[in-house]
């Protein structure tokens, strides 16, 4: 009986060693799973804020680009207009300088006439004194 009860207890001490060991095989694995898991968030969270970074300087870099589009843009419509304009008043520069000379040509022309009609009048009218001396 006393060997019996000496083994019952021999067994029960193994049996609570080995539950003892399982429950810290449990715990030990807990805390590596848990560990595992809290570096792999971390370690995600860490890419994706490097991620939104690179993402934010690549924005940055193509916002100044755009910018500096823009500002070439505005420089060449500037440029244009001014074209524009330079040729908008040399045009009329010419338009004004033809029409002068258009005028001064009328202006001669009509002289001319005059003194045509003023010779004709004049020749006429020594003809006219001719004929009465």
């Amino acid at each position: 009986m006393k060997k019996k009860k000496n083994e019952k207890k021999k067994n029960e001490k193994k049996n609570e060693k080995k539950k003892k060991r399982v429950r810290k095989r449990k715990r030990t694995r807990r805390r590596r799973r848990t560990r595992r898991r809290r570096r792999r968030t971390r370690r995600r969270r860490k890419e994706r804020e490097k991620e939104k970074e690179r993402e934010e300087e690549e924005r940055g870099e193509e916002e100044e680009e755009e910018e500096e589009e823009e500002r070439e843009e505005e420089r060449e419509e500037e440029k244009d207009e001014k074209e524009e304009e330079r040729e908008e008043e040399e045009k009329s520069e010419k338009k004004n300088e033809n029409k002068k000379k258009k005028n001064k040509k009328k202006k001669n022309e009509k002289k001319e006439k005059k003194k045509k009609k003023e010779n004709k009048k004049k020749k006429k009218k020594n003809e006219k004194k001719k004929k009465k001396k």
